[in-house]
């Protein structure tokens, strides 16, 4: 797992080093190879040192119990495995995913089929239009409140249509990563001696609705990409606002915002996907941010869609967008 890591960091850095504007200079500065592989060292040293489930790093909250079973095998043992497998496996890939090296792989996998009963397939293209011919979007951002089920969401919807899901968390770690706090205070504010148990609810969402700001650049920088190559993709995440979904002016993009009310749901979100102790200030932070958002969602025209029930959420957000 560690090597596939370290191989989609090369393809990505090289990828990126092509890119120009504001997006081309932060990913220029943030996507050396050395760093990102540094960045996996760390990751996969305090995963396989710590006995908890989860793990928080670099902003985000890691599966460490699932990195540490899956660094348990080598490429050997997988290659191992595939020869013992008595029956069919279907290897998928497409060309569109800058950190895999397309031909390569149609190569090797091409080569190791006779032997290990591989078959491959790449994207059926008739398929995907298929699929696209009902998308009314190009870019779709999905905001709201941590622990609503945003991500669950985006996944959904990235699966309904076969797109890509882009997550803020991630744009957030890596603008923090190469700028410094006189440029993005917002974004480097608990890099002070500051901590959010200690500023109050009030506190932390007047931080979320900051750093909103200060990232919505990127994010349009983002949108106007994809818009311009006719790349569809989902964006979702704490740090979208629905002042900033409502500046674009191109029916290609459109917003989705959702509510969870319910503080004991919220908990048992957490808990499902975090495992640990009741968050129960955690929990506070969301439901008055959540609170907050739908307030500006109001204002600006902005439907906001209930996480529940869960079963019908992904055919309300359809319908939303049409």
């Amino acid at each position: 797992m560690k090597d596939a890591l370290l191989y989609q960091n090369r393809r990505a850095a090289a990828e990126f080093q092509k890119k120009k504007g504001l997006l081309g200079w932060l990913l220029h500065k943030q996507t050396t190879e050395e760093k990102t592989n540094a960045k996996v060292d760390v990751m996969f040293k305090k995963c396989m040192e710590s006995g908890k489930d989860a793990l928080f790093f670099g902003g985000a909250t890691l599966n460490a119990k699932w990195i540490r079973e899956h660094s348990s095998y080598t490429s050997k043992d997988f290659t191992d495995l595939l020869k013992q497998y008595p029956n069919p496996v279907l290897a998928i890939t497409g060309t569109e995913d800058l950190s895999t090296d397309y031909m390569a792989l149609c190569h090797r996998l091409n080569s190791a089929a006779s032997l290990y009963n591989v078959h491959l397939s790449k994207n059926d293209k008739n398929e995907v239009d298929n699929l696209n011919k009902n998308r009314n979007w190009t870019v779709l951002f999905i905001g709201g409140a941590s622990g609503t089920g945003k991500s669950s969401l985006a996944y959904e919807i990235a699966r309904f249509y076969g797109v890509n899901v882009l997550e803020v968390d991630d744009i957030h770690l890596s603008v923090e990563t190469v700028t410094t706090k006189e440029e993005f205070p917002a974004i480097h504010y608990w890099k002070t001696d500051i901590d959010w148990k200690n500023i109050g609810v009030n506190g932390n969402v007047n931080w979320l609705i900051d750093v909103s700001k200060e990232i919505a650049p990127v994010l349009k920088e983002l949108a106007n990409r994809h818009i311009e190559d006719k790349l569809p993709i989902i964006i979702e995440g704490d740090f979208i606002s629905p002042e900033f979904t409502a500046s674009f002016n191109n029916p290609e993009i459109k917003s989705i915002f959702m509510k969870e009310s319910d503080k004991n749901q919220i908990l048992r979100n957490y808990l499902s996907r975090e495992g640990g102790d009741l968050q129960n200030y955690r929990a506070d932070i969301s439901v008055a941010y959540g609170d907050c958002l739908s307030d500006t969602c109001g204002k600006s025209g902005i439907k906001m869609i209930d996480s529940r029930p869960w079963s019908t959420a992904l055919s309300r957000a359809i319908e939303s967008l049409l």
